[in-house]
């Protein structure tokens, strides 16, 4: 191996399934190969459920998992959940630890980055960039504790996450999707090197591609049926019940509406049975994890685009409906704000005020003027303010190469 290529250790235990045939993951996927396009030599190690082979290479891949663990994580008797929570942490970092100090002991010579993707692989990440002298890029999507009090009691229920915003890391990357992570880390004394808070990129759409939406409405079979669509992980905070519950009330006055529901998680069957019990199987279409590159393609094929989650509505889903040129209805939680005004680029609705969304979502089928307006709003807001994936990737890719010091 030429010792002036540019080795890059990832390690993660984020679950990664939806990644297979292109499906899903947008950040991650990019980044890996944003970094396998500039020239780098990826290592992997994984816990989150594995990485298909297009991916990386097998012998760059390291792969373990602890399915019975995560069953018992996931038990409602509390003393069994807390249990399987810590002895699943003491072996996500031993396993982390020995695999990377293998890796990098056979590699002695090269220079390599540690790259820790979420909080579970911090801990271990530190270690092993002590241990060898490596720089440590650490890489948050967010975070669900911007409101968390740092304290003895939360570091044990909530760890390892507040931990790992505390750590010291030579380049830390926390995304800017709403959720509130810059002022996190500043909270929690976050001391790294540099501290950046980036938005993810975003697929660009050509103008050629916005102009050929019937193609994509015949191809989904979309007929002349108003159709409202959503995207996302289908688990508990992304809230898209309420999106199905909301759906229920317009249904009954325009019955050529459509709900469509893209993504897969655990909370699918609990979704698919309330759509049953409101009587919505023929109008809801759960279409599970769909390639990548067919998101953008039901995006321009829809009429309008829903999100309610919990702590922030600013993810990659959003910003591809803004750059689709979609009328959107959201809701103010964490700076979901900062980027959808309200009446002028979405519909943006407090939280207290979910009975309302019903009677938005008419508005935006009855009111065709204020739909454009909005929908022109949002696109004109992605068109001047995203980054493509090519762009975010090669910022990060510029900062990173410093820290390797060649």
């Amino acid at each position: 191996m030429d010792r002036k290529e540019k080795n890059i250790l990832f390690i993660t235990n984020l679950h990664l399934w939806s990644l297979d045939k292109g499906k899903g993951g947008s950040a991650f996927i990019n980044t890996v190969e944003g970094y396998k396009n500039a020239g780098w030599v990826v290592w992997f190690i994984s816990t989150g459920g594995g990485i298909p082979d297009n991916i990386i290479s097998n012998d760059k891949l390291y792969e373990n998992a602890y399915p019975k663990l995560d069953k018992l994580w996931s038990s409602r008797i509390r003393i069994v959940s807390i249990c399987a929570r810590f002895l699943k942490m003491f072996l996500l970092n031993k396993y982390y630890f020995k695999t990377g100090s293998e890796i990098l002991s056979n590699k002695k010579g090269d220079k390599f980055i540690i790259y820790a993707y979420e909080t579970d692989a911090v801990s271990a990440a530190k270690k092993l960039s002590q241990k060898f002298k490596f720089p440590l890029v650490t890489r948050f999507q967010g975070t669900k504790h911007n409101k968390t009090t740092d304290n003895l009691f939360n570091r044990i229920r909530k760890a390892p996450n507040l931990q790992a915003y505390k750590t010291k890391a030579n380049l830390t990357i926390m995304t800017n999707d709403g959720t509130q992570g810059l002022e996190t880390l500043q909270r929690l004394g976050n001391k790294s090197t540099e501290i950046v808070f980036w938005r993810n990129g975003v697929a660009k759409v050509s103008e050629d591609l916005l102009g050929i939406r019937d193609h994509f409405r015949e191809q989904f079979v979309f007929k002349n049926y108003y159709i409202f669509l959503t995207v996302s992980r289908l688990v508990g905070w992304k809230k898209v019940d309420r999106a199905i519950n909301a759906f229920s009330i317009v249904n009954k006055k325009f019955p050529e509406t459509r709900l469509i529901i893209l993504g897969d998680g655990d909370a699918k069957n609990d979704l698919i049975y309330l759509t049953e019990n409101l009587g919505l199987k023929e109008y809801v279409i759960f279409k599970g994890a769909v390639e990548q590159k067919l998101v953008s393609n039901y995006m321009i094929a829809a009429d309008a685009f829903l999100s309610f989650y919990d702590l922030s509505n600013v993810g990659n889903p959003l910003m591809e409906a803004m750059m689709c040129g979609k009328p959107i209805i959201t809701l103010d939680v964490g700076d979901t704000k900062e980027l959808i005004k309200n009446n002028e680029n979405g519909i943006l609705l407090p939280v207290n005020k979910l009975q309302d969304i019903p009677d938005k979502m008419i508005k935006i089928i009855e009111d065709k003027n204020f739909a454009f307006k909005i929908a022109s709003g949002a696109l004109k807001t992605a068109q001047s303010e995203f980054w493509s994936w090519e762009e975010r990737i090669s910022v990060e890719i510029s900062k990173v190469e410093l820290l390797l010091k060649y």
